[in-house]
């Protein structure tokens, strides 16, 4: 798996970053300026994004291992979104290969 730091950057829009933080700022409870981890796939799901449940598992268990911490920043919630753009991308990539070969359709 890719860690989000180690993606090529992303630009959002500033309409993209003020929605982001209008989420981020939601599940910031105790207004801390940091989320729990265990809340990312509702945060991904709320922004948009529809990752499997095991992929987002994956993920919080790779960056705790990683980065030793099970809350994130905004900052940190951006590059790990930036990750998921990648794995979406990626998977309509391979969808849209497979329509190439798929003459019925099917």
């Amino acid at each position: 798996m890719i860690s989000a730091t180690e993606l090529k950057p992303i630009s959002y829009s500033d309409e993209q970053i003020n929605e982001y933080y209008e989420v981020f700022s939601f599940f910031d409870h105790h207004n801390t300026g940091r989320i729990s981890l265990n809340e990312l796939g509702l945060i991904i799901r709320s922004i948009g994004f529809n990752p499997s449940e095991l992929l987002i598992e994956q993920y919080q268990q790779e960056y705790v291992e990683k980065n030793g911490i099970d809350k994130i920043d905004f900052q940190q919630l951006l590059q790990i979104l930036m990750y998921f753009t990648t794995e979406i991308e990626d998977e309509i990539d391979i969808i849209e290969a497979f329509r190439v070969f798929d003459k019925e359709g099917q």
